[in-house]
């Protein structure tokens, strides 16, 4: 017969898991990490491994460590795990925000191409932002221009406007940022 305080990894990785989750929806962050680690710990390998590595780089990137959540969610996304895009995505901000703009671009893009959901508009943007940020505008004025001009109201367009005329501003075009940016106060006078 089994002890009754013996160790149970598949319970301990699910309670903790699910504790992680219920931390992030409360906006618990340090305690959704220490959950996650914990449900790591109770099941260090596989796709319940991967699971908690994406809890843990979700708690991680929440609490400004993007180097370590980027590190986390590329173990996650190493499995098949649902929900990958979102991941993908969720690792393209943590690559960004801790410096690695081409790598954040290239996972943006593919997030972008992934038919129609929103997060394929988000992806959009934010892959044109991070190719600024790398310091490739060449590459990131298209994308923005036709972020643009797709854009269904101007409110929609307003972040996409104002890449635009960064990215103009970093090809030296200035009549052009100027014009991108003259548009975006005549579109939407009443936000500063």
């Amino acid at each position: 017969p089994a002890r009754a305080d013996a160790p149970e990894p598949l319970c301990d990785w699910l309670l903790s898991l699910g504790r992680a989750a219920q931390a992030q929806a409360e906006r618990d962050f340090p305690r959704a990490e220490v959950e996650a680690r914990r449900a790591l710990r109770a099941r260090p390998r596989g796709p319940a491994a991967a699971r908690a590595s994406a809890a843990l780089g979700l708690a991680l990137l929440a609490l400004d460590e993007p180097a370590h959540a980027a590190e986390a969610l590329e173990v996650a996304l190493g499995s098949p795990i649902p929900a990958r895009l979102h991941l993908a995505a969720a690792r393209a901000e943590a690559l960004l925000a801790a410096g690695d703009a081409p790598h954040a671009a290239r996972l943006f893009g593919e997030a972008s191409r992934a038919g129609e959901l929103a997060l394929s508009r988000t992806a959009a943007l934010r892959e044109a932002q991070a190719l600024l940020a790398a310091g490739l505008a060449p590459e990131a004025v298209p994308l923005l221009e036709a972020l643009v001009r797709r854009a269904p109201d101007p409110a929609t367009a307003a972040p996409a406007r104002l890449a635009l005329a960064q990215g103009q501003r970093a090809l030296r075009q200035d009549e052009l940022a100027v014009g991108t940016l003259r548009a975006l106060w005549l579109e939407l006078p009443d936000r500063p």
